[in-house]
């Protein structure tokens, strides 16, 4: 049974995605996306996550013994950032096939990978919230989760904007920018779950570690805006 206080939370996080969709789309090029291929990207952003899930925790795949790491949360933070950062980039590609005469432009490949970064964060939210009791205030993580998602699936698949312009950087910029977003990513998962696991054990984070923080979303929030410049959007304010 749906209880007073999922409404309010799911309501509010559901708030908290159109607020990330209408900023993105100050940075939407004429001609504008459509909304069917907005709506689209994210739906299928909220697909591949749970497929980048799936594969992280399957016996099959067993991704998390890839690396040779004595360390949980490196292996942990690895498995994640590639398998949902791929995610986002398979995403962004069928869609481009999918919507190929409305990805012609070079911002297309960060408008797209951030809207299937937000698919991907709802997704994640839904999962990790389930149904909540209790408080009715959505957790600050969640709004965060939004922005991050969004930002790292803007630089994992701004070189997919390359290729739609047929351009001869994408054979570079394709795999440089995953690499960037998935390094972000990796970084950001390290940083929270060693945040997570101290407040675990004494109750409270280190200083450098809310340092890291900032400075993760800082130089994801730099990246952002000098990957849109490049893509010849014209950044106001």
């Amino acid at each position: 049974m749906v209880t007073t206080h999922a409404l309010i939370i799911y309501g509010t996080l559901a708030l908290c995605a159109i607020g990330v969709v209408a900023a993105l789309r100050r940075y939407d090029m004429s001609p504008r996306e459509p909304w069917s291929a907005v709506l689209t990207t994210v739906a299928i952003g909220a697909g591949m996550m749970w497929l980048a899930m799936f594969v992280q925790h399957s016996k099959t795949f067993n991704v998390v013994e890839w690396l040779d790491s004595p360390h949980a949360n490196v292996r942990f933070a690895f498995a994640a950032a590639l398998t949902e950062e791929l995610a986002k980039l398979f995403a962004v590609g069928f869609v481009a096939v999918l919507f190929r005469k409305h990805f012609e432009e070079v911002s297309d490949g960060v408008v797209y990978g951030g809207l299937a970064g937000l698919g991907a964060a709802v997704f994640e939210s839904v999962h990790v919230l389930g149904m909540p009791r209790g408080s009715i205030l959505l957790p600050i993580e969640e709004p965060v989760r939004l922005a991050g998602h969004l930002i790292m699936g803007s630089i994992s698949c701004a070189g997919l904007g390359l290729v739609a312009v047929r351009s001869r950087a994408g054979w570079w910029g394709v795999p440089v920018c995953f690499l960037l977003g998935f390094g972000l990513h990796f970084l950001w998962d390290v940083v929270a779950f060693e945040t997570a696991d101290q407040i675990r054990d004494s109750g409270k984070a280190l200083w450098s570690q809310h340092v890291a923080a900032a400075g993760l979303m800082i130089t994801g929030m730099v990246l952002f805006r000098v990957i849109l410049l490049r893509g010849g959007v014209r950044i106001k304010g």
